[in-house]
């Protein structure tokens, strides 16, 4: 009897083990804030640098490859055109869309299907911004400074040698009145014109300006973020509220509707879209899994608006351990229960063969 005591100690400690194995390495448990690739995520590199919203399609670029979604970033096609162009700026212009990026300037008439590198300007190969409205397009260039197209990219001109090398990410150009635009400055902010890039002003918003997008149904709201995380206005600049981003936020743009802000974060190699109706203070993983962001993703709490700590990751609760020992610990039950019964038939025989009773 003792033995089969210690033998069912010892399968009950080995249950132990690995109930506690499980609950550690369950490969399909994650934490809220875990890296977790999923089918809403396409690699773009080592790099996030754009995010663009034109008509029902998402693109987002970074310093390998580029991708569009045509449902909100739920899935992706990768754009093998594109690779290792290392796209920096996105922009709709009247004959379709023209993208900048350190390899030049790329141009597509298909739906951003495949593009083709153009040249123009010379020898400047090197695009950090671009912006347009119609046929009205701006470029920036870490080469050159700010160049200016009024007939959408046959021929371009001088706008300002000494602004624009600092640009990055895509301009801003109002459709009714294209000589007004604003741009992220990573140098400056984000910085504004009204007469066609000739003179500047800053524009208020977070600093080390990389990305801004305003509303298309009302562009006195916009939205930017930088290095000194995100913030929105409400009344076209004059005063900014910070607001909350998801971690590895660098890239944001509106949806055509003007309901829906888009913003891209970096997860190891991939872009993973979130998107938020309230003007960040809710955010969903695309597609919308959760009304409740703290369940899909872990806010960065060195961004401007964020209070408190940074979302730590979800435990298993000890209900969940205390089933999973206690399946374990019922297993072992069931085999010394066993043992018992064999061996309470193994004595009642030897003690008919010793009476001489036949079983």
């Amino acid at each position: 009897m003792n033995k089969q005591i210690r033998l069912g100690a010892a399968i009950l400690g080995m249950s132990a083990i690995v109930a506690a194995a499980v609950y550690i390495v369950n490969p399909f448990e994650s934490a809220s804030n875990a890296i977790v690739p999923t089918s809403s995520q396409t690699y773009v590199g080592g790099d996030l640098h754009t995010l663009s919203a034109i008509g029902d399609q998402l693109f987002v670029t970074g310093h390998e490859a580029a991708g569009m979604s045509r449902d909100g970033g739920g899935s992706w096609t990768s754009i093998p055109t594109l690779s290792n162009a290392d796209i920096m700026s996105w922009s709709q212009t009247a004959d379709g869309l023209l993208v900048g990026g350190h390899e030049g300037l790329y141009k597509s008439t298909d739906h951003g299907a495949t593009f083709t590198k153009t040249t123009f300007y010379g020898d400047v190969s090197d695009v950090h911004s671009i912006g347009a409205a119609g046929k009205m397009i701006y470029l920036g260039s870490p080469q050159v400074g700010l160049l200016a197209s009024s007939d959408g990219g046959k021929t371009w001109k001088m706008r300002n040698k000494r602004i624009g090398q600092g640009f990055m990410g895509s301009m801003l150009v109002d459709p009714s009145n294209p000589l007004r635009l604003i741009a992220p400055d990573m140098q400056s902010g984000l910085v504004a014109s009204s007469d066609g890039g000739l003179t500047w002003g800053t524009a208020g918003g977070p600093s080390g300006a990389m990305s801004v997008t305003w509303n298309p149904k009302n562009i006195k709201e916009i939205a930017a973020v930088g290095m000194g995380g995100g913030a929105v206005t409400n009344d076209g600049g004059q005063t900014w509220q910070a607001f909350s981003l998801p971690k590895g936020s660098s890239a944001l743009a509106y949806g055509s509707n003007g309901k829906e802000l888009y913003v891209a974060s970096l997860v190891g190699t991939n872009a993973q879209i979130y998107t938020s109706t309230n003007l960040g203070k809710n955010w969903n993983m695309a597609p919308a899994m959760s009304q409740n962001p703290t369940d899909i993703a872990t806010m960065d709490p060195r961004m401007p608006g964020m209070s408190g700590t940074a979302t730590t990751p979800s435990s298993r609760p000890l209900s969940a351990l205390i089933g999973i020992f206690g399946l374990g610990t019922s297993s072992v039950l069931l085999g010394a229960s066993a043992l018992r019964r064999r061996d309470r038939a193994k004595i009642i025989s030897k003690k008919a063969l010793r009476s001489g009773v036949k079983k």
